[in-house]
């Protein structure tokens, strides 16, 4: 089954920001604040290593302003099967746990104290997963519908 899901009218928007050493402790930060199940969701994409996609709530486009990262809230986004935690594909970094997300406000603090590099506003053109709908649909795992 393929499910594109529209950013900002259903389950969430997506904040993009930077991978690496500073995005790696923005996401164990996560996994410690955010009890009792630790970080939210957060997707890596081979084809774009140098991003994390972390799954916040609907809404958060309209009030998100940080240099470190931008808020998608509009357009498509597809999701990588529940259960694939690596490569090939699209692949979960922090596996999607019933209805809970990452904190906007714990994302945002984490992100100054770890200073990861800025985006650039012409990142998300290049983007892919959330942005580019010539891009494959990821099908979901049947067995755990959304």
């Amino acid at each position: 089954m393929t499910v594109p899901l529209g950013l900002g009218q259903r389950l969430f928007d997506v904040v993009v920001f930077a991978s690496g050493t500073a995005g790696e402790a923005v996401v164990r930060d996560l996994d410690e604040e955010q009890q009792p199940y630790g970080c939210g969701p957060i997707i890596v994409d081979p084809a774009r290593p140098d991003l994390l996609f972390g799954l916040v709530p609907r809404g958060t486009s309209r009030h998100w302003n940080h240099p470190l990262a931008h808020c998608l809230g509009s357009g498509d986004f597809t999701v990588p099967p529940l259960g694939r935690l690596a490569p090939p594909g699209a692949y979960w970094h922090r596996p999607w746990k019933s209805t809970h997300l990452v904190g906007p406000g714990m994302l945002r603090a984490a992100l100054d104290r770890h200073r990861s590099v800025p985006l650039s506003q012409g990142v998300l053109p290049q983007v892919g997963l959330p942005t580019d709908p010539s891009r494959a649909r990821t099908n979901l795992d049947e067995e755990q519908p959304l």
